[in-house]
């Protein structure tokens, strides 16, 4: 379960289900959790929140009206500001290995069956903004070592101008002092 200090109790999940009544069943195991919920009750919904708001995860119904779970997932996934954003099919329907197959072949991160059991929602959703904090964690350390090295370079190319400049004054000076310079 989320605490007060961890980054992830702050995550926001976008329930997508076409089902008043499913939504409401994960919203209520979510928040006593202690997580932050949004509800979509389309694909379409869904894919106009989350151009607005990025969700941190999405729990996304794979049978839906007019865009089908599956669609809204590769919809989502071309665009890469959603490339990491965990997305987490769940179904009452399509329970067998194909359809469990095509899901996490479309980029789905876990493909949970109705009746969902809410510890193992909890605990996918858990892993899901775990991995999501841990990518962020990579990018932000990535995009300090990529600032770190272009410093060293700039710190590199200054020291070898003054090296030039050091190895020009030196050479004058011997020039200088050389006795055939009188």
């Amino acid at each position: 379960m989320p605490k007060g200090n961890d980054p992830v109790a702050a995550a926001e999940i976008l329930i997508v289900d076409d089902v008043e009544y499913n939504r409401d069943i994960l919203e209520k195991i979510l928040r006593a959790a202690g997580y932050q919920t949004v509800k979509a009750g389309d694909g379409a919904e869904a894919l106009n929140y989350a151009k607005k708001h990025t969700p941190d995860l999405i729990l996304l119904d794979v049978r839906m009206p007019n865009l089908s779970g599956y669609d809204v997932c590769q919809k989502l996934l071309a665009d890469e500001k959603f490339s990491k954003v965990p997305i987490i099919f769940i179904t009452s329907e399509y329970k067998d290995d194909q359809s469990i197959k095509t899901g996490l072949q479309m980029g789905g991160l876990y493909y949970i069956t109705r009746p969902v059991d809410r510890g193992e929602l909890l605990a996918r959703v858990r892993v899901g903004l775990r991995i999501r904090e841990n990518f962020k964690n990579v990018m932000g350390r990535l995009d300090k070592l990529e600032s770190s090295c272009a410093d060293f370079f700039r710190l590199t190319e200054q020291s070898e101008s003054k090296l030039m400049d050091l190895e020009a004054k030196v050479k004058e000076l011997k020039d200088q002092l050389s006795p055939n310079s009188n």
